[in-house]
């Protein structure tokens, strides 16, 4: 009885396995504790850990994209993805989505019970997959922005000299029907590499350095040009030229003259809190913050110019011609400014 109420206790104690936890490399220096040690290798044949890596071709259909949160940088996706392998070890048991956040909410629905042999003597199997994931989101370019909304699958247990992933991109591929609210789907990559952990994971005297076979899916979507011209671009051109119309004004009118920039400045600054208000704090300038610093400028440039005829008229009003000259003068000017400043800042990203 003592004998089996010991063997409970360690069956109780003794940790779990779980795909999520970053495991020692197989092959590694032997653990300090029984979690710390890897799947084992023993039943492999002589001479395997000299021989070349097992190759896992993987391959992924995403079939929908849903709730991208650019606060956040994360997405819901919905997809298929398989593995196919010929060798002794199992991939399924120690796979892993490290981007995948939320894990509480994770689904990963294996098609068939167990793998299935092929006629070609390798295995398959097959997940259905939903989940939240992360990517950072890198808005210096907003609203002309490019992402790629990435998953990435990695082992968590064997090391790329023991087991490397091979991309099915002849299969992998997108649904036609995905559509995300605000932005453009422009294409899609599969690709594999290598992953590197500078660290021993805790096993002292092995190598400080693991390195693991990564693939990445990455789906590219892009801003909408529309978005930017319509909703963000022509309000803010409509702005300045009112503010710059009242160059038209006689400068005999200085309290007339000084009203319109006054009103395009407090515009400006509402019409830049209210789409700061839907970006995350990035610490730096997006390209729309710079525009509006040219706008900015034009908008100071106006009301320099105002002050300075107005003090020309109120020395002598025969200095109306003088002021109206440079009225047209700085029109063209600061409108010059903005256009080529706002050029030059597109370009790359066009």
């Amino acid at each position: 009885m003592l004998v089996g109420l010991a063997g409970l206790l360690g069956a109780l104690c003794s940790p779990s396995p779980s795909v999520w936890v970053r495991a020692v490399p197989a092959g590694a220096a032997q653990a300090a504790t029984p979690a710390a040690t890897p799947q084992s290798t023993t039943d492999q044949p002589a001479g395997a850990a000299a021989s070349a890596p097992q190759q896992v071709t993987v391959g992924l259909y995403l079939s929908e994209v849903h709730g991208l949160d650019q606060q956040e940088s994360t997405y819901f996706a919905d997809f298929y993805m398989w593995l196919r392998w010929r060798g002794d070890r199992d991939p399924i048991p120690t796979l892993e989505l490290l981007n995948n956040v939320a894990r509480w909410t994770l689904t990963m629905t294996p098609i068939f019970p167990e793998p299935v042999a092929l006629s070609g003597g390798e295995s398959l199997q097959q997940f259905h997959v939903q989940g939240q994931f992360y990517e950072p989101l890198l808005l210096e370019d907003y609203p002309l922005d490019a992402h790629h909304l990435r998953i990435e699958i990695e082992d968590s247990t064997y090391a790329a000299d023991q087991l490397v992933y091979v991309a099915d991109t002849a299969q992998s591929g997108i649904s036609p029907d995905i559509q995300i609210p605000g932005w453009r789907v422009t294409g899609w990559q599969l690709a594999v590499h290598e992953h590197a952990y500078e660290t021993d994971f805790g096993v002292t005297g092995t190598a400080g350095r693991h390195t693991y076979s990564i693939a990445e899916f990455d789906l590219n979507v892009k801003r909408p040009e529309s978005f930017f011209r319509w909703k963000l671009l022509l309000p803010l051109l409509i702005v300045l030229l009112l503010g710059c119309s009242v160059l038209l004004v006689h400068p005999t009118y200085p309290e007339v003259r000084l009203a319109g920039p006054a009103t395009a400045l407090l515009t400006l600054v509402f019409l830049q809190q209210a789409y700061t208000s839907t970006l995350p704090e990035v610490g730096t300038l997006v390209l729309l913050d710079k525009i509006y610093v040219l706008a900015y400028v034009v908008v100071v440039g106006l009301i320099a110019t105002t002050i300075l005829t107005s003090h020309w008229i109120r020395g002598d009003e025969a200095n109306a011609a003088k002021a109206q000259r440079l009225d047209r003068t700085a029109a063209a000017v600061l409108i010059g400014l903005f256009l080529v400043g706002t050029a030059i800042l597109l370009v790359p990203v066009l």
